[in-house]
């Protein structure tokens, strides 16, 4: 909106700061106004942007500027670190919209410096050109099953509609075996030994290339709104995930989460969320449980020398599947034994999580180096004091709170649906309203879970399973204490 000599802004309306890109700076103009809120944050970059300023703090600051106003590096910035709903799935061209927009404004100008369009920054989120990945299916359907790919003919960086090839393996990885696989070929080991059935993996391995796919669905957007309706005391984290699929797409760039650690009281559904992250982006997961952990050697197998000697868990997924970047949860990392002359299991982890490290692990009973930099781990903790600092400094912690009541309805309503279906009583119908609410005031997700099959196994014990419906006398006299179930 163009201010108006000698007059206030509007209420609600602020000036703003807007970039200078091709000096890489920042200068004050009164003349262009924008809703206060979106002011505020972009004038506190006044002092802050510079010509090496982070794709980040670009992106906040120029979403709400006109589009003629950012130069071609600018321009790049944005769409590399921007990610907004609108976004994701534009295919239209930027510079024919462009010119579209500076005729709009001189329109605009010509009547005065009425504002047509009653959001001054849709022009930019709508015209972001997000193509440079191959076209894929529209995102209302279902994405297809992963097929098995060909990573021989997968060039490093290879663009596909679900996602971008990276090579895992490097060209000398296998040759550690290339005297057993030779003895193989040649017979002189026989196949049914352990020497060959470990030199005939590395043959296959080997034959497949070093390519697997950084997977990111072509409607991984929707499937994260559903989870966010499904968790919605996880909208944070499930925020922090999608800008980071935003910039994968929009920059044809392989998917890279950052370590996520979730922390909160027991029973919030930090683990439960977890895997349904992984199951929402239709990504494979294991589970590993640091408070039951009794060595070290889970993730990166244990020496060859032990007779006993298995790969870890990174080794064969990569081994497994044509994906490179499984979903790892780390299962109440508080918990896991820390004291002197036990095993460390945090200690391992360390390695995993960075990412320049990641990108060159060795198992150690396969003897194969690769990248593990691409997966995501997703770690969990009811408290923060007992993981060391270092460890600590590895992870974006996100603290988890209970839910509020106006979430907990619809929380109560979709575990109810969930629950019937999986006891098959299709014929129940909704539950009473007042149970509902009652439900919903436990806040506690775990609680609400406990509470809801009390009162279904009540309900069918004094009613049956047919014409059926949850009531709050179905809770049993001792619901008054349901708070303390966990």
């Amino acid at each position: 909106m163009a201010a108006k000599k000698n007059e206030p802004p509007p209420q609600g309306y602020r000036p703003i700061v807007l970039l200078e890109g091709a000096m890489g700076g920042a200068n004050g103009l009164d003349d262009l106004l924008v809703p206060g809120k979106l002011a505020a944050e972009l004038n506190s970059y006044r002092a802050t942007l510079t010509r090496n300023s982070p794709a980040e703090a670009y992106a906040k600051a120029a979403a709400a500027l006109p589009r003629r106003l950012l130069d071609p590096v600018t321009r790049r910035k944005v769409l590399a670190a921007i990610g907004t709903e609108s976004a994701e799935g534009e295919a239209r061209d930027w510079d024919a919209r462009e010119e579209e927009s500076a005729e709009r404004d001189e329109e605009d100008n010509e009547q005065g410096g009425q504002d047509r369009n009653p959001n001054p920054f849709a022009g930019l989120t709508a015209s972001l050109k997000c193509d440079a990945y191959p076209a894929a299916s529209p995102s209302h359907k279902p994405a297809p099953a992963l097929e098995k790919t060909e990573p021989t003919k997968r060039a490093h960086g290879e663009l596909c509609p679900r996602g971008v090839h990276m090579h895992v393996f490097g060209d000398d990885a296998f040759d550690a075996w290339r005297s057993k696989i030779d003895q193989l070929l040649s017979g002189a080991i026989s196949k049914h030994s352990d020497d060959g059935k470990r030199a005939r993996t590395m043959k296959d391995l080997q034959d497949r290339g070093p390519a697997r796919l950084v997977m990111l669905l072509p409607d991984w957007q929707e499937k994260l709104q559903t989870l966010e309706r499904e968790m919605p005391n996880f909208g944070h984290v499930i925020e922090a995930v999608a800008r980071q699929c935003s910039l994968s797409r929009c920059t044809s760039s392989a998917l890279n989460i950052h370590p996520l650690l979730l922390a909160g009281g027991p029973g919030v559904g930090k683990s439960y969320f977890a895997k349904r992250l992984a199951l929402a982006l239709e990504l494979p997961s294991y589970t590993y449980h640091l408070e039951s952990a009794e060595s070290n050697s889970i993730m990166l197998g244990t020496e060859r020398h032990w007779s006993n000697s298995e790969p870890g868990v990174l080794f064969k997924m990569f081994a497994d599947r044509d994906l490179a970047n499984p979903v790892i949860v780390l299962d109440e990392i508080d918990k896991g034994p820390s004291r002197s002359g036990q095993y460390r299991p945090r200690d391992s982890l360390i390695p995993l999580l960075e990412r320049s490290t990641a990108r060159s692990l060795r198992d150690k009973s396969a003897e194969v180096v690769f990248d593990g930099s691409w997966v995501i781990y997703v770690a969990t903790a009811n408290a923060l004091s007992p993981i060391e600092r270092p460890l600590l400094s590895r992870f974006e912690i996100h603290h988890v709170r209970d839910l509020e009541p106006k979430e907990a309805v619809g929380v109560v309503r979709a575990m109810h649906d969930s629950i019937r279906k999986e006891l098959g009583l299709e014929r129940f119908a909704r539950p009473e309203q007042n149970l509902v609410q009652e439900l919903a005031l436990l806040a506690n997700p775990r609680v609400i879970n406990k509470a809801l099959r009390r009162a279904f196994a009540g309900a069918v014990e004094a009613r049956g399973t047919d014409d059926n419906a949850l009531r709050l006398a179905d809770l049993g006299f001792e619901f008054g204490q349901a708070a303390g179930l966990h």
